[in-house]
């Protein structure tokens, strides 16, 4: 389905303006003539999305009027208010009955004009890809990417966005995170070594450090300790006794006895002082290789954690070409690279011809109509291509049932050129009685 006839009102720099589109027809005329003008009043009228802001010809003081009839007969009325923006209805008819939901109709035939091919050529690689991917359906569940994201959703990826962008994203945060999983592990093998080299070579008395009572032992120590002291303390009054007066030898000779009877009792410290001190270091030498085996352990499962990432890396990256297998590719020979770069036939697009570049852009161009309805394509600045490159994107868009409108740069004034001939300014432009007609309640055509 296609636009056989169109009139324009008042609309940007078009006074009036009738013409029959055919499946072909360029639009050429000097900068300023209303090349570009229909086309958006093409926009505006099917699709109610202008590109332009202001839409209304400056001077009028009404609304302006976009009429166009379909090649099924039906018949379309788009109003744009004083203000320039387009009305938020538009009328359809086929024949004298008017159609219920006129806008749902439209968008439903139409669904969004085709890309323009020559605007392609002049956007950088990323927007090329947004425009490649948007084309692209792929299906990545929300289930299978937290999968591939090691079962939780990890800072830096944007899950709402295209699979493919998905995936990439996905890639390089496991990547990262094997990274700091296989420091920490090189860390924690490293403290274990080093935990290991400051008991080398000692030699542990497990026996002792299982049946050591060491707060029996401690008790003994200071019971030892505090007859050392007591034992201390009677030598010392001993000495100041014997300087005394003959009153005192009866308590010097009691002293005596006491001092032997504790002689008697005493205890040497310093074997016990010297076990407990072996059980702490036996003590500390078996806690540092227990640490040491704890850090193994858990060296083991971070360890196996980058196993386990660098399986889900390996996977990441092979899912865009197991999803492109299966997916309804807009281009054929489409892929993507290790970096994530789109690609067509193994080449990114970055290093694509002019010429390629164009047979993609059109084939993108393709993908987005609908395949049945309006099948419609606006390209404007058909200037800017030579005549090869230019003749190969309209065949390749003729060749699939698609009308072409195009814009291009030339000498004078507006000139449609249609598969019916030529029409100069003087027979497309309406004459001025004929802008009453859009005042009737009637499409006049």
């Amino acid at each position: 389905m296609y636009i056989t006839r169109l009139k324009i009102r008042d609309f940007e720099g078009i006074e009036a303006l009738d013409l029959e589109p055919s499946r072909l027809t360029i639009l050429r005329g000097q900068n300023g003539a209303g090349k570009t003008s229909v086309l958006e009043a093409v926009r505006a009228a099917i699709s109610n999305r202008p590109e332009r802001s202001r839409l209304v010809r400056d001077g009028n003081g009404h609304s302006s009027l976009v009429l166009f009839e379909l090649s099924d007969g039906t018949t379309g009325e788009r109003r744009v208010t004083d203000e320039g923006r387009t009305a938020g209805s538009v009328e359809l008819k086929r024949g004298d009955v008017p159609l219920k939901s006129p806008q749902g109709i439209l968008d439903k035939l139409q669904g969004g004009f085709g890309l323009n091919p020559v605007s392609f050529l002049n956007l950088n690689e990323g927007e090329q890809r947004e425009a490649i991917l948007r084309v692209t359906k792929v299906d990545l569940p929300i289930e299978e990417a937290i999968r591939l994201s090691a079962g939780e959703r990890r800072a830096g990826v944007s899950y709402d966005a295209h699979p493919l962008q998905v995936l990439k994203q996905i890639e390089e945060s496991l990547y990262y995170y094997r990274r700091d999983v296989n420091r920490d592990a090189l860390k924690l093998r490293n403290a274990a070594e080093k935990m290991r080299e400051a008991v080398a070579g000692r030699d542990i008395d497990t026996e002792l450090l299982r049946n050591f009572d060491l707060e029996k032992a401690i008790a003994k120590l200071t019971r030892a300790q505090d007859a050392e002291k007591a034992i201390n303390q009677t030598e010392r009054r001993i000495g100041q006794i014997e300087g005394e007066m003959q009153r005192l030898r009866a308590e010097l000779t009691t002293l005596q006895a006491k001092h032997a009877e504790l002689v008697q009792q005493r205890v040497n410290p310093a074997p016990i002082r010297a076990d407990i001190e072996a059980f702490k270091r036996d003590q500390d030498a078996w806690r540092t290789l227990q640490q040491a085996n704890d850090k193994d352990s858990e060296a083991v499962d971070l360890e196996e954690r980058s196993e386990h990432l660098t399986t889900l890396i390996e996977e990441v990256r092979g899912k865009p070409a197991e999803l492109l297998q299966s997916a309804d590719l807009p281009v054929e020979g489409m892929g993507i690279d290790s970096k994530g770069n789109i690609t067509i036939n193994a080449l990114p697009i970055s290093e694509l011809s002019t010429g390629e570049s164009l047979m993609l852009a059109t084939d993108i161009a393709i993908a987005t109509l609908p395949a049945d309805g309006l099948r419609i394509v606006l390209v404007d600045g058909l200037e800017q291509l030579d005549a090869d490159n230019r003749d190969k994107m309209l065949d390749k868009l003729l060749a699939v049932n698609v009308q072409v409108l195009a814009a291009e740069v030339g000498e004078g004034e507006l000139t449609v050129i249609t598969d019916y001939g030529t029409q100069t300014p003087a027979s497309i432009l309406a004459p001025a009685e004929e802008a009453d007609e859009f005042d009737d309640d009637k499409i006049p055509f």
